[in-house]
């Protein structure tokens, strides 16, 4: 009898070989389903992070826009106050100039309000001042 269930066991085995096989191949494909669904996904999701970086990507490009434009503004302004400073120092020079070469004549009895303003202004520019 063994002689007889050795040709079946054989292809019960081959049977069951085959059927595994087929089970596993198909369990691969399934697999490989899901793997592409989550690829797909993945994909997807960095289709949205990708455009959310590029619209923030161009907010940030108009606000450094807006920024350079306001720096341009202020070199300018700073410039223009510079050239301000220049002329009114050079207007006050002017002004102390005139005042050291006048003659002793032209200078006259002052209020003593007056007088006492201006030294401490004089003062206060640091400057040494005559009782």
């Amino acid at each position: 009898m063994p002689a007889f269930l050795a040709p079946m066991a054989t292809r019960l085995v081959l049977a069951l070989l085959a059927l595994a096989a087929l089970l596993g191949v198909v369990f691969y494909i399934w697999y490989l389903r899901d793997a592409v669904a989550s690829a797909r996904q993945a994909v997807a999701q960095s289709r949205g992070t990708i455009a959310q970086l590029a619209a923030d990507n161009q907010a940030d490009l108009a606000a450094l826009a807006q920024m350079r434009a306001q720096n341009a503004l202020w070199q300018a302004s700073l410039a223009a106050s510079q050239s301000r400073d220049v002329i009114d120092r050079q207007e006050a020079d002017a002004m102390r100039r005139e005042i050291d070469a006048a003659r002793p004549s032209a200078n006259g009895p002052v209020a003593p309000v007056l007088v006492s303003t201006l030294r401490a202004i004089a003062r206060a520019q640091g400057q040494k001042v005559a009782p």
